[in-house]
């Protein structure tokens, strides 16, 4: 394992490499996507999203495999895979 400095609006995981147009498809446009739209929808193995403003320790997989995190603090997050 190896740590990541800095701040995320977001996690997916994916079950196959994206394509450069798929990538483009997702992020070409600088802002963060709803990923639950994207064309290789079903190789979406999770899809977190972080929000600032949220006060719950769940930290929901917006994808279909639901593998919803527990924020255990500021700095780290647990997800459990069934």
């Amino acid at each position: 394992t190896s740590d990541m400095f800095g701040f995320e609006k977001q996690v997916s995981i994916w079950s196959k490499q994206l394509t450069a147009l798929e990538v483009t498809e997702a992020y070409g446009a600088g802002t963060p996507p709803n990923l639950t739209l994207h064309s290789a929808v079903a190789n979406l193995v999770g899809y977190w999203k972080f929000d600032d403003t949220d006060t719950t320790t769940t930290i929901i997989d917006y994808s279909t495999a639901a593998h919803n995190g527990v924020v255990i603090d500021e700095q780290n997050f647990y997800c459990h895979r069934h």
